[in-house]
């Protein structure tokens, strides 16, 4: 299989390893396995917003599937494309969309740094699958060094 075959699969692949945790996540919200209380009508607005991740899952796949593909291929292009380089952009977007995210919380410092720790730590979850299904896939033949 050719390299730029190899990238493109690779590419498919890496959004659905990314959003899976969310999409689960938004199932098990939406369904009301995941219960914030013990009232089923108070949980109406956490499922409407499982609900509304579920439905966005579709729209945000392609969105990845580009930015994945011009990333990698700008990396290659320019000669940076390794697991090293992987890393580091995404440890540098978890930090950047966990602070952007974590930042927004109006209950004062803490609960913004709380914020900014659950939300880094799960976009790098998210992040990091996606670059490992990535590289696992497209990884051999790819290096630029």
């Amino acid at each position: 299989m050719t390299t730029n075959r190899r990238m493109i699969i690779a590419t498919l692949v890496a959004p659905i390893a990314i959003l899976l945790i969310p999409i689960v996540g938004s199932i098990l919200v939406a369904f009301g396995f995941i219960a914030t209380t013990t009232d089923p009508m108070d949980d109406a607005p956490v499922r409407a917003a499982g609900i509304f991740l579920f439905v966005l899952a579709p729209l945000a796949y392609p969105v990845l599937a580009v930015t994945i593909f011009l990333t990698t291929w700008l990396l290659r292009k320019i000669h940076l494309l390794s697991k090293q380089s992987l890393t580091a952009i995404v440890i540098v977007l978890a930090v950047a969309l966990g602070a952007y995210f974590g930042l927004k919380s109006p209950f004062g410092t803490k609960d913004q740094l709380i914020g900014i720790g659950v939300f880094t730590s799960f976009i790098a979850i998210c992040l990091g699958l996606g670059a490992i299904a990535w590289w696992l896939i497209a990884g051999k033949g790819t290096t630029s060094r």
